[in-house]
């Protein structure tokens, strides 16, 4: 890291009092784990391993370490999977008839990978949004499963995997999820993980998700009942972030880029004469996919008892991973808000519009989304309160009303 002089290490010292810290990037700190984004897989079906930090190792900035000639963080890498390539691993561990020889090689592949880069792997995400979708016998059920494969995964022997592809059971490895679970069967052990992973989500991740539920349906039906340019279609949905929901959510505003352009219509599928509440069931989990691409900012500014957590998106879902592939990490700060703790510092990367969009245009809305990014600030500074979670009740519940509205309506574009 370039080195601090004393004006900038007495600034940041005065500024990392009670806790507070930053995490920067440099690219002459180079990741020890990833090096960039992966794919696994064909045009039929594709792992995407999706890394934010942009090859590089975080940099913790806080009143321990600044000024320190060395400081030794441990970092935990981990894979955080998507739901669909938690259903696949178990087709893949039960041996499913389901999964194509081509899906089981890359599921394999894609293992031989997580053990050989020694990555960290495990369930939480789909059971975090399982409980909040769908709290139900069925999703109990399957839950155990999932909690079956991934005990069979996590207590296999590695060595022979990687030599043989045999999954086998390391007994050495399986005791030590005895002892921590206090149950003595492989099934028992399971059956306790899959209950400790079955909570409800925290308030913030509900709330986040409620709000970026509500800018998809906004976007939708921006694109579905005006006639507007996408730079006026931006703007509205800017306006209704600002003015409505009172949050700028950057995944939602690089995401209504590409679908005010015609791209992501199967991710956001309104149409006339749809099933409105199919559809408002798809906007929901796209909500969960977006919360998704959050988790390695969220992770990396949460401290564990196990460490660090440096956390890689792992899709199946190929719109997912574009939107994911078009932004950097590039800090976090923590102090900066009174209510979220923290506030990260992103770039996009908006090259992949430019088949859609001439670049004087879509440099015009760049700069508009930039000036309207600098405005916010101004106005409110770092202590703003979010919208009260009833009047985001209401504003979700009219927003649902019109997609139903919309669904069953025979009225042109207007």
């Amino acid at each position: 890291m370039q080195e601090l002089n004393p004006e900038h290490i007495q600034f940041l010292s005065r500024y990392l009092e009670d806790n507070r810290f930053i995490w920067v990037f440099q690219e002459d700190h180079p990741s020890p784990f990833l090096q960039g984004s992966i794919d696994f897989g064909d045009d039929d079906f594709t792992i995407s391993v999706i890394d934010n930090f942009g090859g590089r190792q975080p940099i913790l900035l806080n009143r321990d370490t600044v000024g320190a000639q060395e400081s030794r963080i441990p970092f935990r890498p981990t894979a955080v999977l998507d739901s669909n390539i938690v259903s696949v691993f178990v087709q893949f561990v039960l041996r499913a008839p389901a999964l194509r020889d081509s899906q089981r090689e890359t599921v394999r592949s894609f293992l031989r990978f997580l053990v050989q880069k020694q990555l960290d792997y495990n369930p939480f995400f789909y059971f975090m949004e399982g409980f909040w979708k769908e709290h139900s016998p069925d999703f109990e059920n399957f839950a155990l499963r999932v909690s079956q494969t991934f005990l069979s995964l996590q207590c296999m022997d590695t060595t022979r995997f990687l030599q043989s592809d045999q999954i086998i059971l390391d007994e050495r490895i399986l005791a030590t999820y005895a002892e921590e679970f206090g149950e003595s069967t492989f099934d028992g052990i399971a059956e306790k993980r899959a209950q400790s992973m079955m909570t409800p989500a925290d308030w913030y991740v509900t709330f986040v998700t409620k709000v970026s539920y509500a800018c998809i349906l906004k976007m939708a039906l921006i694109h579905k009942l005006t006639r507007k340019s996408i730079a006026d279609k931006f703007s509205e949905l800017r306006d209704f972030m600002a003015n409505q929901v009172q949050v700028a959510m950057g995944a939602e505003r690089l995401l209504s880029l590409g679908y005010f352009s015609g791209l992501y219509q199967s991710f956001i599928p309104l149409q006339r004469g749809a099933n409105a509440e199919k559809v408002l069931r798809r906007i929901r989990a796209a909500s969960w996919d977006l919360f998704l691409l959050r988790t390695p900012l969220e992770l990396l500014a949460r401290t564990g008892e196990h460490g660090i957590s440096l956390s890689y998106v792992c899709t199946a879902d190929r719109v997912l991973a574009e939107v994911a592939r078009n932004y950097t990490l590039q800090m976090i700060i923590s102090g900066f808000t009174e209510n979220t703790g923290f506030i990260p510092v992103l770039s996009y990367d908006h090259s992949f519009l430019h088949r859609y969009l001439e670049r004087k245009t879509l440099d015009r809305i760049l700069e508009s989304d930039r000036q309207w990014q600098k405005s916010r600030m101004s106005k409110y500074g770092p202590k703003r309160d979010p919208v009260p979670d009833s009047m985001l009740s209401q504003i979700v519940t009219q927003l649902e009303e019109d997609v139903r509205s919309f669904c069953t309506n025979s009225t042109t574009t207007g």
